[in-house]
């Protein structure tokens, strides 16, 4: 078994994500904000840059549904980049968390007409990964405790 959770960090020096328009639409949301001086529950310091975070309105998919999640996140930044530019965006981080049971882990982060697209802007983007090994229970759990947003 296995399953992603994958989201859109978009971060900047001088980003204001409190400016941006409501553009909760096209199957992501918006999941988290913060700006400059707030603080970091891990060591209370100041972050020190602005940052806007979105997720998919199914939060998790399966191997099956991998592929258009993918799409729905690439035609997001494709359809909204120019906005997050004019608020002075600098960095994209599509970062995946991968939960899987069994031996071995293979999965492709995006597929090659994918990045293609989104080389096609421009754009500095990173793709953080994150693999947990688990109890195929325990991703069950995991799955029965998510909420669907859409």
């Amino acid at each position: 078994m296995i399953v992603y959770k994958i989201t859109l960090s978009i971060f900047g020096d001088d980003f204001f994500p409190s400016k941006l328009p409501d553009i909760n639409e096209m199957r992501l949301r918006m999941v988290d904000t913060f700006n400059p001086i707030d603080k970091r529950n891990a060591d209370n310091k100041e972050y020190g840059y602005w940052n806007i975070t979105y997720m998919h309105d199914n939060i998790f998919a399966t191997r099956d549904a991998l592929s258009d999640f993918n799409q729905d996140f690439v035609n997001f930044i494709e359809t909204y980049y120019k906005i997050f530019e004019e608020f002075k965006s600098q960095e994209y981080h599509i970062f995946t968390e991968v939960y899987y049971s069994g031996e071995q882990c293979n999965f492709e982060i995006l597929s090659f007409s994918l990045l293609n697209r989104l080389a096609l802007l421009n754009l500095s983007i990173a793709y953080p990964v994150s693999v947990y090994k688990m109890k195929k229970k325990e991703i069950k759990h995991l799955l029965d405790k998510s909420t669907h947003w859409g």
